[in-house]
């Protein structure tokens, strides 16, 4: 029994290794190929020139765009987080049986989620403005104007998101006084988990392992684009030195980690 045992999963991993150099080779031959076709398309794709034709529209609509996005992410936000606290204050604490603190928690979600997209897109989107409008392009006035429209923008929108989030850090303390923790604290993160009970830590490491493992999973994937296109594009080699960095330290911080943990060590 325990011979047939062995020689079953001896099979099950021979399968899985040699699943596992057949997608391998795909991807190999799909790359070529792919390499092929860019290579014979090379000369008849003008990136400079089409960039240069959209150069005006994204520099009158990105900006536009850019206070638009920030404007309607935070009113959406702000109507989300009203409605949690006028639901909050409906709730009858000694009513165990009570589903608005589960509505209200879930709804919490949507304004921080919201806020946190916002943010990576302010990371994006102010950069891509000084970019369009390189000084040079443009006459020195104009340059100057976009540049203080887009820094104002990107300051005002990191102040709602932060004022966004602190109104959700505060509405959790009230329906939950065991937590601690000042959004503005460099601590805070710190002190939230410190503050969390057995069950929230669990679902914390669980939602962490899953984006360390789709984190993994995009490094992987923005590699494979970044190296094709600095060689066809001509992007240099600087995108993939950024995602290794950024592979590393996911992989490096996770190891350490689970080292220290199984040491005991915090």
């Amino acid at each position: 029994m325990k011979s047939n045992n062995k020689n079953t999963k001896k099979k099950s991993n021979l399968r899985i290794m040699a699943t596992f150099f057949i997608i391998l080779a795909i991807c190999y031959i799909s790359g070529y190929l792919l390499g092929r076709v860019m290579k014979k398309a090379e000369g008849k794709i003008d990136i400079e020139s089409a960039v240069e034709i959209l150069r005006p529209y994204l520099i009158t609509w990105l900006p536009i765009f850019f206070i638009a996005f920030n404007i309607i992410i935070f009113i959406v936000s702000l109507i989300i987080y009203l409605k949690c606290n006028r639901l909050a204050k409906d709730w009858d604490a000694e009513d165990e049986s009570s589903s608005i603190i589960d509505n209200v928690e879930r709804l919490l979600n949507y304004p921080l989620l919201l806020s946190n997209i916002c943010m990576i897109c302010n990371f994006f989107l102010y950069p891509a403005i000084i970019n369009v409008s390189t000084f040079g392009e443009l006459e020195i006035g104009e340059f100057r104007k976009l540049s203080l429209i887009a820094s104002i923008t990107f300051i005002a929108g990191m102040a709602f998101i932060m004022i966004i989030q602190n109104l959700i850090v505060t509405l959790e303390k009230k329906l939950n006084p065991e937590k601690k923790g000042n959004i503005f604290d460099k601590n805070f993160n710190k002190d939230w988990e410190n503050s969390m009970d057995e069950a929230q830590i669990q679902m914390c490491y669980k939602a962490g392992f899953y984006a360390f493992k789709r984190g993994n999973a995009v490094c992987l994937i923005l590699w494979i684009v970044s190296f094709m296109s600095m060689m066809f594009f001509d992007t240099g080699v600087m995108p993939i030195f950024m995602i290794c960095v950024i592979y590393m330290v996911l992989i490096v911080s996770y190891i350490r980690m689970a080292a220290k943990l199984e040491n005991g060590e915090k």
